[in-house]
C-alpha cells in the first residue's frame, strides 16, 4: 500500500441514489438491487466487520448471488467478489502483519460461506492494518466497474444513522473511465497491490445496468461533476498518535496534505454564505479554527452531532471531546460578537444540533421501518449550498491524520439541494 497522496480530476458522473438508514437496513435495501444487477464482480471494502444481523445478510447474499451464477447462460463463468477489511477484533490488529500488503483470510474468519457452498463465486477476502492504529477506514461498493456506492456504514452491530450515495458512469462509457473507474484505479493500488486480489477482464459487462429503486436523487440529474478525494495513510510517530496535545501539540495543527483535507479545509475557507456538516465527532483543530474564521467572515454554520460519541477513541487520539469543542467554539464566537462593531460587518450564525434519536423518522422514503438508530454516523459536509462532501471522514483527528479515508466530492446545487432536503427530515 502506498502513502503517496494520489490525485483524481474531475469527472461527470451520475448520481442515483442517496438513503439514510441504520447499516443494518442500508444493506437491506442495496443487496437485492445488487443481486439482481451484478454481471461480472462485485467489490466491497470496509473497516469494521463483526458478526451481525448485515454480516448474515452478506452471507445469504453470496449465496444467492452463487446460485444465480451457476444457473446462468454460462454456468462455469464465475462472479468475482473481493471484500476488504481492516479491523476484526483488538486480538486480530496487535497480531497483524506489518507488510502494506496485508493478507488473505479464509471466508470462515468472516463467517461466511466456505468456497464449496458457493460454487459460483470467486470469493477472496483480505485485510489491512497497520500498526499501532492506522486503520483502513474507507467504505465503498465497486459493481462491475462502472457502479460505485459509499455507505458510512460499517459491516457491524451498530444501530447507527448512516448514509449512502451511490452513481453509475453514463452509456457507453467503460470501467476505466468516470468516477467508478478513479475508484476502481484507487482500490488497485491499495488492496491489489501484491496483486493477489486481481479480477480478471474478461465478460466484463459492456453496458451499466438500470438501477431503478426509488431514491431522493430520482429523477437525478443525468450528470453531475465529481472528484474522488483519497486521504492515504499517513506514517505518524506513535508518541504523536497517544499524546497529541500533551507532548506533540504541532502534530494536532498541521493536517497531512492529502486530497481530501486540502479540499475541505480550502473549501471551508472560501466558503461565501453557508457550511452544513452532519459528523459523529468534531475534535480536529485545524478544521475548527477554519470553522470560526468562517463565521468572523460572516458564514453561516449548522453542525448536527452526537453526544458521547466514541468517548474513548477521542480522547486517546486527539487528547478532547466534541462536547468540550463545541463549547470551545461557542464561547470564542460570543466573545467576538460582543467585540464587533458595525464596521466589521456581522458574524456569521453558528447552530449546533446535537442529535436526538428520538426525534428521527425511522421510515423512509416507501414508510418502511427502517430502525431507529442509537447515534449519528454519517459524514457529509455542504458548502455554499452547491458541493456535497460524503465519503468515510469523520471531522475529528483521527480521520485526519492517521486513518486512510475516500471521500467525493459532488458539485452541483441540485443535489446539494435534495440531499439537505432529506437529511434535515431524517436526521434534524
Amino acid at each position: 500500500m502506498t502513502t503517496s497522496h494520489p490525485t483524481f480530476s474531475p469527472t461527470l458522473t451520475h448520481p442515483t441514489s442517496f438513503h439514510l438508514s441504520t447499516g443494518h437496513s442500508l444493506y437491506t435495501h442495496l443487496l437485492p438491487q445488487l443481486l439482481r444487477t451484478t454481471q461480472h464482480s462485485l467489490i466491497l471494502v470496509t473497516c469494521f466487520w463483526a458478526s451481525s444481523p448485515t454480516s448474515h445478510l452478506l452471507s445469504s447474499f453470496l449465496r444467492q448471488l452463487s446460485a444465480k451464477a451457476t444457473t446462468s447462460a454460462d454456468p462455469s463463468s464465475k462472479i468475482h467478489i473481493r471484500i476488504c477489511v481492516s479491523s476484526l477484533s483488538a486480538l486480530q490488529k496487535a497480531f497483524h502483519t506489518s507488510s502494506p500488503h496485508g493478507t488473505l483470510l479464509t471466508p470462515e474468519t468472516l463467517g461466511l460461506p466456505p468456497p464449496d457452498e458457493i460454487p459460483g463465486v470467486d470469493l477472496r477476502i483480505k485485510s489491512i492494518f497497520l500498526r499501532p492504529c492506522h486503520v483502513l477506514h474507507g467504505k465503498y461498493i465497486i459493481q462491475d466497474g462502472q457502479s460505485v456506492w459509499f455507505p458510512s456504514a460499517n459491516v457491524s452491530w451498530e444501530d447507527w444513522g448512516e448514509g449512502c450515495i451511490g452513481f453509475e458512469n453514463g452509456d457507453g462509457e467503460g470501467k476505466e473511465s468516470g468516477l467508478a473507474g478513479d475508484l476502481l484505479r484507487y482500490w488497485e493500488g491499495i488492496w491489489d497491490s501484491d496483486g493477489t486480489m486481481s479480477i480478471s477482464d474478461q465478460a466484463q459487462p459492456s453496458s451499466v445496468p438500470s438501477h431503478s429503486r426509488p431514491s431522493p436523487l430520482k429523477p437525478a440529474p443525468s450528470f453531475s461533476r465529481t472528484h474522488l478525494l483519497p486521504h492515504p495513510h499517513s506514517p505518524y510517530n506513535p508518541l504523536h498518535i497517544f499524546l497529541p496535545s500533551i507532548l506533540f501539540p504541532s502534530s494536532n495543527t498541521t493536517p497531512p496534505p492529502t486530497p481530501l483535507n486540502t479540499f475541505l479545509l480550502t473549501h471551508v475557507s472560501t466558503a461565501s454564505h453557508s457550511l452544513q456538516i452532519y459528523t459523529p465527532n468534531l475534535t480536529y483543530r485545524p478544521l475548527i479554527t477554519a470553522l470560526e474564521d468562517a463565521l468572523e467572515r460572516g458564514v453561516n454554520i449548522r453542525i448536527v452531532l452526537p453526544k458521547k460519541m466514541m468517548v474513548f477513541e477521542q480522547l486517546l487520539t486527539a487528547g478532547t471531546l466534541s462536547e468540550i469543542e463545541v463549547w470551545r467554539l461557542q464561547r470564542r464566537i460570543s466573545k467576538l460578537a460582543a467585540r464587533r462593531d458595525e464596521e466589521m460587518g456581522r458574524i456569521g450564525g453558528l447552530e449546533v444540533v446535537w442529535f436526538d434519536a428520538q426525534a428521527v423518522r425511522a421510515t423512509d422514503e416507501e414508510e418502511r421501518n427502517v430502525g431507529r438508530p442509537l447515534k449519528l454516523h454519517l459524514k457529509l459536509t455542504i458548502i455554499d449550498d452547491s458541493i456535497t462532501v460524503l465519503g468515510s471522514g469523520n471531522m475529528d483527528r483521527a480521520s485526519w491524520v492517521t486513518s486512510q479515508e475516500v471521500g467525493v466530492a459532488v458539485f452541483s446545487e441540485e443535489v446539494a439541494k435534495r440531499v439537505v432536503e432529506v437529511v434535515r427530515r431524517v436526521y434534524g
